[in-house]
């Protein structure tokens, strides 16, 4: 029993110490995985808000790029004040669409507004959030201003002057006209290679700072907002303890490939880690806390688990020590069994109880995993939730484009009406293309209920006219990126299954394709969509493949096997959320019993949608 008892403690000595190294590592991981997400959603937030602001700003340009006639400009100077006039309450309208908004304004090219005249209509939230109208030139120095080319409010104009139709982020900046300090992204208007002006959008700084200040971070963790130089443009209260110039010299070049993450790195003797996400802009949200202070309590529960086991181990010598006293006196034992008898030589139940340590283990093992059920559907229910949740960034993504178009539509006929030139033919146009774009938005919200309930009846419908469906939505971000349209899609083509999943599959893909041209530098943009029947079309176990390609940049090597995971991006430039594949991926296998896969071909990219002709849930 002795050796028995010391085999124990050694056995129980080296588990103890494996059972800390795991648990500490384990602890660890956890806590590096909690700050990096942390930093991910902080990330997100800001750049919904600043997302907001680009749609806004974007929408505009385009507006502008297709209402602005040179022609007429060019014919007769004093045309500028009439679209000037025409703008403005576009604008106004525009403005309380933004979050966060400090202003929204059109600066125009006084080259072409005349110096004397008016040069900019702006429009500023007063205390109440109601739209007024701001005059720049009531300081005095709004002239000069075009004189000074390294004035730090005039960079939005300047330098989205040398880029023409590239959204701009400029670094936070002091406004004089409103007194504070603003983030601004900005958009030059070209037409026919005529510089009108430039959109801009500000946002006030401390909106900002005051969501980095409120984050949930661990103790003593601060948190720095970087540009696209690695520069810290805001920093939480806390952040003057560490040199922030040496820790980004060292850390920004190991995270500069990646759009979220976390590292480890050194600054001035001192252990720090560093948990990134990636804005839509390129800027870098990073939280940085030091290694002591974050690990802190993964010390204290490893010299608690430590302590405990040393504990164990005395118990355990001591229980083998009274276990060999016992066992060793087996007269003993029966003297204590038979003054436990009653007369008609029965046990009594109170020591029964106690010496059915079997059944007792039994028991607990049995609460246990009980215990256990009750967190794998905990945790079901909670997977259920994240999927809900990631269906619900879907919808925002979709649905910001078409209420920026309704948005647009709406102050067009108002100004039509205003002015006296509302006919009723504009007015049956404004309201069947309204229609269709709230019908598109229907199909949306839809798409992803039926994905979120897929025990919706099959239907026969043409892959055709789905297709053409997605190209009606999309038709202007279509014309405004220049892009050359190929259709090959026959309407003998149909599909046994689930319309809204390939409507959206459909409209997930083309999306991504346009973008993908619009961060291209290439001079010819294409979109080529063809569709073919693998085996007869009549027969009701061939399939329907959609060949999508697009002229713009290809997929690099680093995320090519990696494009349908979640949170997977290609879009460098803007960001992305990362779901719009994976999404598809899972309608076309579940939904449509078919497979997608996507690739570089030639100088673009292409993806290859294969769906069964008759699909039924059961298989």
């Amino acid at each position: 029993m002795l050796i028995l008892a010391i085999c124990a403690v050694i056995m129980f000595t080296a588990f103890a110490i494996v059972s800390i190294r795991w648990s500490a590592n384990a602890l660890k991981a956890e806590t590096e995985e909690k700050c990096r997400y942390q930093a991910e959603k902080c990330a997100n937030q800001i750049s919904m808000c600043f997302e907001n602001a680009e749609g806004t700003v974007d929408a505009l340009a385009a507006d502008i790029l297709e209402s602005f006639d040179i022609k007429a400009y060019k014919k007769d100077n004093s045309y500028m004040r009439t679209f000037m006039k025409e703008l403005s309450p576009v604008i106004k309208t525009a403005l309380i669409d933004v979050e966060d908004a400090a202003g929204l304004y059109m600066t125009f090219n006084p080259d072409l507004s005349g110096y004397d005249g008016v040069y900019e209509i702006w429009y500023s939230l007063d205390e109440d959030g109601r739209p007024v109208y701001t005059d720049a030139r009531e300081n005095e120095i709004y002239l000069e201003a075009f004189s000074y080319l390294d004035a730090s409010h005039m960079q939005y104009y300047f330098r989205s002057a040398e880029r023409p139709m590239e959204g701009l982020w400029t670094d936070p900046g002091y406004d004089p006209d409103q007194d504070k300090e603003v983030f601004t992204y900005s958009k030059s208007v070209y037409v026919e290679g005529v510089f009108i002006g430039v959109l801009g959008a500000d946002i006030f700084t401390e909106h900002t700072t005051d969501m980095i200040s409120n984050m949930e971070v661990e103790p003593g963790g601060m948190v720095f907002l970087l540009n696209e130089k690695n520069l810290p443009i805001v920093k939480s209260q806390n952040s003057g303890k560490v040199n922030a110039e040496k820790l980004w010299s060292s850390s920004c070049k190991r995270m500069s490939n990646q759009h979220s993450g976390l590292i480890h790195t050194d600054c001035e003797g001192r252990h720090y880690v560093v948990s990134y996400g990636q804005l839509n802009n390129r800027w870098i949200l990073a939280v940085v806390n030091e290694e002591t202070q974050l690990f802190e309590q993964i010390n204290l529960i490893r010299s608690l688990i430590l302590l405990l086991s040393l504990i164990l181990a005395v118990l355990t010598i001591a229980a083998s020590y009274f276990a060999l006293n016992r066992f060793a006196s087996p007269i003993k034992k029966a003297e204590e069994l038979l003054k436990l008898m009653d007369l008609e030589g029965k046990v009594d139940r109170d020591e029964q109880e106690k010496l059915r340590t079997d059944e007792d283990i039994e028991s607990l093992v049995r609460r246990q995993l009980r215990k256990q059920r009750e967190k794998d559907l905990l945790i079901a229910h909670q997977s259920r939730l994240a999927q809900a949740g990631e269906m619900i960034s879907g919808i925002t993504h979709q649905w910001k484009q078409p209420l920026n178009k309704l948005s647009i539509l709406l102050g067009n006929l108002r100004d039509a009406r205003q002015y006296g030139e509302l006919t009723e033919e504009e007015l049956d146009r404004t309201i069947r293309r309204s229609e269709e774009i709230i019908d598109s938005m229907s199909v949306t919200i839809n798409d992803f209920r039926s994905y979120l309930m897929p025990d919706r009846e099959p239907e026969d419908f043409s892959v055709a006219q789905v297709l053409y469906s997605v190209l009606e939505l999309l038709e202007d971000r279509i014309s405004i990126n220049g892009i050359h349209t190929e259709i090959d899609c026959r309407a003998e083509y149909t599909v046994h299954g689930y319309k809204n999943a390939l409507y959206h599959i459909l409209l997930n893909v083309i999306n991504n394709a346009i973008d993908a041209m619009e961060e291209s530098e290439a001079k010819s943009r294409r979109l080529c969509i063809n569709s073919t029947s693998i085996g007869d079309p009549r027969n009701p176990k061939s399939i329907i493949e959609i060949a999508v390609f697009n002229s713009g940049s290809p997929i690099s090597e680093e995320i090519q096997g990696q494009v349908f995971s979640p949170y997977v991006t290609t879009k460098d430039r803007r960001g992305g959320s990362g779901l719009g594949l994976a999404i598809s991926k899972s309608l076309v296998e579940k939904s449509m019993g078919g497979s997608i896969e996507l690739y570089n071909e030639g100088q673009g990219v292409m993806c290859r949608i294969r769906v069964r002709r008759h699909f039924r849930e059961q298989e």
